[in-house]
Parts: C-alpha cells; sequence; structure tokens
C-alpha cells in the first residue's frame, strides 16, 4: 500500500502530531518522555516518519501554501471575503491576527519536535551512516520550517534544542545569524540518499534545491547559483515531458505522481492521510470549494504563444484573449467557456460570469494547475501528492541568480529555454541586457511557479509589492457588463508589510522587552538589516 509506513507510525507515535499551546512548551505529561522511546533504531526510523507527518497534521502547511500564500500576492484573491486570507494581502492584520500567531506557533511547535529527535538521535545504538541520514533529514525538516519563519517574521529566536520551562526567555536572532543557521542544516546534505526509495524522503536534491532558493531569497547569488549547479549535476532530476505540451498541466496529476521533476513534496494516501486541497482547489460545481480566484493580473502575464508580453503583440486580441497566448495560461487557469473534466471523466464547459451560474466565484476564474479532478473523492480526502519544490524552480532559480552575479550568459538562457520549450514556448530573444533579462526570468517565475507558493516571497524580495500590491484588485472582463470585475482595494505599507508582526500573545508571555516587535507594529522594535534590498538589482 502506498507509504503505508506513515500510516502505522501514525497510531504508533501520535505525541508528535498534537498540538503545544506556546511554541516552547516542554512536552506535555502525558507524552512518553523523549528519552524512553529512543531505543533502537527501528525507534528512530520511526521518530523520523513521525516528524515527516508534521507537514501533513492538521493540514497547515496545505492551508499556507495553497490558500494563503497564493492569496497574499497579485496574483489571487480568495473567495471567503472576510476571511485572514483576504484581510491579510489588503494590509489590514495586527500582532494578535490569528494567522499570524497561528503560524508562529506551528512552526515553532515543528521544530520542536526536530530538536527532540536531534537530542536523543546520538543515544541510539545504530550504524554511524544510518545515523547521520536520519539527523541530515531531520536538519533538512527544520530548515524549512526556519526559512518560512524568516520569510514571515524577519530575524526570529533560533531554538536548537527541547528547552525547559526555565529557558523559554530568549530573544530575537538576526536574519542573517537565522539564515546561516539554516545553511548549516541544509549542509549536511552528503549524508542524505540521492534517491531515496520511500517516496517522500528529504534527498540530497531537497537540500540543495531547498538551499538554492534561500539562497536567492537573501541575494547571495553566486552561492545560490551554485547550489542549484549541484541540483542540475545530480543527473537525477528534469522536466517533466511525458505528455508532450501538456505536461506542465499533468505533472502535477495523480496518475504522474513522483515524476522525475518532483524533487520534494507532501505524500498524501487518499482518505487514510488525504489533503483537502482538492476540496478546495475544485470548482463548486464539480463538489469542490473554488475557494482560490485568480486575478486579471497573472491571466495578463502570460504572453502570445510569440513570446510577447499582450500590451505589445501583434497577434493579441483583446476580443478574443485567450486565443494565441502561452500555453500555460489554459493549463493554469479556468475561465469563462473553460472545457473541464470532472471526477467521473464528464467533460463539460463551465460559466463563471453569469448570474445563474453554479460556478460564481469573486473573479471569474479559477485555478486548474494542481486540481486534478480525477484525485477528487468524494470523502474529501485527496490522495494527491503537493508538490513543494520541483526541477523548474531549480532552472529558474540557477538562471535568476546567474544573470545577478555575471549577466546572461549561455546558460542562463539555456536554463529559461527549457523551461519555456517544454510547453512549446519560443527561446527568449537573444542579446538582452542583465536588466532586461531578469525582467523576462521574473515573468518566466511568475507564470510557470504560478499559484506555488512563491510569487508572495518574489514580489517582496524584489521590492515591487507597494508597486503591484497597492489599490483596486480585478476579476475577469464580464461580457455581459463590459467591464472588470472590480473585487477590493488593498493596501501595502512598505513601512511595515514586509514582514508581519511577531505575536502579541508570545510577547506578553515572554515579555516584549525580550521578544521585540518589528516596525510599524508595536514598541520596543527589533532593529535588524533591512530587507528587502531592491538596490542589489542595479
Amino acid at each position: 500500500m502506498k507509504r503505508i509506513y506513515i500510516i502505522i507510525w501514525g497510531l504508533v507515535f501520535p505525541f508528535l502530531v498534537s498540538c503545544n499551546k506556546d511554541f516552547l512548551e516542554v512536552s506535555p505529561r502525558s507524552e512518553l518522555s523523549d528519552e524512553s522511546f529512543f531505543r533502537n533504531q527501528e525507534d528512530a526510523e520511526q521518530a523520523l516518519t513521525a516528524l515527516y507527518n508534521t507537514f501533513l497534521i492538521d493540514d497547515k502547511l496545505l492551508i499556507w501554501n495553497v490558500l494563503a500564500y497564493n492569496t497574499w500576492s497579485d496574483d489571487m484573491v480568495n473567495v471567503w471575503r472576510g476571511s485572514d486570507y483576504n484581510t491579510h494581502a489588503a494590509g489590514t492584520y495586527a500582532a494578535d491576527s490569528w494567522f499570524i500567531y497561528d503560524m508562529w506557533d506551528r512552526f515553532y511547535t515543528y521544530i520542536r519536535r526536530a530538536n527532540v529527535f536531534l537530542n536523543n538521535i546520538n543515544k541510539v545504538d545504530m550504524p554511524d551512516a544510518a545515523r547521520k541520514r536520519l539527523i541530515a533529514e531531520a536538519k533538512f525538516i527544520r530548515a524549512y520550517y526556519y526559512h518560512n519563519l524568516v520569510m514571515l517574521y524577519g530575524g526570529v529566536p533560533i531554538v536548537d534544542k527541547p528547552l525547559s520551562l526555565n529557558e523559554l526567555k530568549i530573544p530575537r536572532n538576526k536574519r542573517n545569524e537565522v539564515i546561516d543557521f539554516i545553511i548549516t542544516d541544509l549542509n549536511s546534505y552528503p549524508y542524505l540518499a540521492d534517491n531515496p526509495t520511500q517516496k517522500g524522503r528529504a534527498s540530497k536534491g531537497a537540500a540543495l534545491a531547498l538551499k538554492s532558493r534561500v539562497l536567492l531569497y537573501e541575494y547571495r547569488f553566486e552561492e545560490a547559483a551554485d547550489a542549484a549547479q549541484q541540483v542540475m549535476d545530480l543527473g537525477i532530476y528534469d522536466l517533466f515531458r511525458a505528455n508532450g505540451t501538456q505536461s506542465y498541466l499533468t505533472l502535477h496529476n495523480i496518475g504522474n505522481e513522483n515524476n522525475n521533476e518532483v524533487i520534494f513534496d507532501i505524500q498524501f494516501i487518499e482518505n487514510i492521510l488525504g489533503g483537502p486541497h482538492q476540496l478546495w482547489l475544485n470548482l463548486p460545481s464539480m463538489a469542490g470549494w473554488g475557494a482560490s480566484n485568480p486575478l486579471q493580473s497573472i491571466v495578463d502575464a502570460f504572453e502570445d504563444k510569440q513570446g510577447k508580453p499582450i500590451n505589445v503583440s501583434t497577434i493579441y486580441d483583446p476580443n478574443n484573449p485567450y486565443l494565441n497566448r502561452d500555453p500555460r495560461l489554459d493549463m493554469a487557469i479556468i475561465r469563462h467557456g473553460s472545457s473541464v473534466t470532472d471526477y467521473l471523466g464528464n467533460t463539460k464547459t463551465v460559466y463563471t460570469l453569469t448570474s445563474s451560474a453554479d460556478n460564481g466565484g469573486l473573479s471569474g476564474f479559477f485555478v486548474r494547475k494542481n486540481a486534478d479532478p480525477a484525485s477528487f473523492v468524494p470523502t474529501l480526502r485527496s490522495g494527491l501528492n503537493y508538490i513543494l519544490i520541483r526541477y523548474a524552480e531549480v532552472l529558474l532559480n540557477y538562471a535568476e541568480a546567474k544573470n545577478e552575479f555575471s549577466g546572461p550568459d549561455n546558460t542562463v538562457y539555456d536554463a529559461v529555454n527549457a523551461v519555456r520549450n517544454r510547453v512549446g514556448m519560443p527561446n527568449l530573444p537573444a542579446n538582452l541586457t542583465k536588466s532586461d533579462m531578469r525582467e523576462r526570468i521574473r515573468q518566466e517565475r511568475r507564470v510557470e511557479l504560478c499559484f506555488e507558493g512563491l510569487r508572495t516571497w518574489d514580489i517582496k524580495r524584489w521590492g515591487i509589492a507597494p508597486a503591484v500590491m497597492n489599490g483596486p484588485i480585478y476579476g475577469a472582463l464580464n461580457p455581459f457588463t463590459n467591464q472588470n470585475i472590480l473585487i477590493e482595494s488593498r493596501n501595502f505599507d512598505p513601512a511595515k508589510n514586509y514582514l508581519f508582526p511577531i505575536p502579541q500573545r508570545e510577547r506578553d508571555l515572554i515579555g516584549s522587552e525580550i521578544l521585540l516587535q518589528n516596525p510599524g507594529y508595536g514598541n520596543p522594535v527589533f532593529r535588524d538589516d533591512i530587507w528587502p534590498k531592491p538596490e542589489v538589482f542595479q
């Protein structure tokens, strides 16, 4: 049975999937003691599997990657108008907002579990090579969660061991210190398997790919390019091409799970350890919620089929705006008049812009990419894996980083063109300047990686969030009114909105004079290196 080891372990080690009230809280008395459980290698392997279960429990990582991170960008709006997804995108949140403390609590809870594992693994009698592999996997998981914390809050407290009640009051570390800690964890990659037999486990490629992402976001371009190049040199991964130009869509489908483009994903099992992401994404008329609605701005980002932006295209027709476009547009987004196939295999046309439609959303658009009707089940717990890192991102990480530190050489062109050619798009124009190449890479990241939870970080690290996250947001052009749907107005204050506030209840617990606040949300203020640094893009 698919990944049955996760199921078994979920039954015998439940204390690692319970939720702590505070991010630094020690284990409840009802849990097995840390020391008593780690008796042999089998215990250690099971404990590590339970640590991987943090990607599954409570659907939290899915909520943030599928719904929150995408909504907190200029690509999407969430159908639940008054939800924290939209209020955060509109810049109207405070230090006591639910999302603010929930993400902090969860990520630190998962980090604590990694620390428990790392604190006990050396007590187990087992082969040294196996121990080093398990340690490297736990460090990869810890690094993944710390990176999320840094992107959300900036510098955060580095906690690298389970803490007692007397050790809870620790201050924040500087952002660069946390990044160095993350990179140190990821530098354990030599002990990871090249291609793990158990799918969903961290590999050399996963650690190096995450390292390239972390370094790229911190403007350490040469190091980022080197990490991405190391992934490419492994010779394990490639762009998925089994379904021709449709492979961009089908690589996310349940029939193509664990393909050679997938570097790291969340492994689900239908009904037993399934995910609700297909419920969230699929159309209302297909028993889904249609919760994620793309905006007109992401639709406009897709070029024409000749590789020209639509505002300078000679073949773009505003009266027939979906004709002669980048094929990824129809593979990523469902629009008024799109053809879809439901989970029973029935093909039909959907209408999103009439008052009588049963697919009414906010924008007139829905997500097709990542929403595989074949994986949708009436019990609502889909077995479709969710990809967190894939090879196309590595290629684009490499291209961006290499262009920034040395300019657009042939390797930069090769990386970007490989992604474009997969769907039948033409090569980039020759002889681009560094600045021109930068803009083409940014556009390519936006369309290739759309709805994968990365855009919110891209617009912040590039320093363009104030330009793209301020003002009204629009949905599709409604042919019945001849007006684009006005959804809401958003606000992005660069003085504070690049980072979220530190949760106020944590500051009340730890002490506001110890756990300092980010600028714009209260005092005392945490002084750190300014991020982002758009001046590096000169």
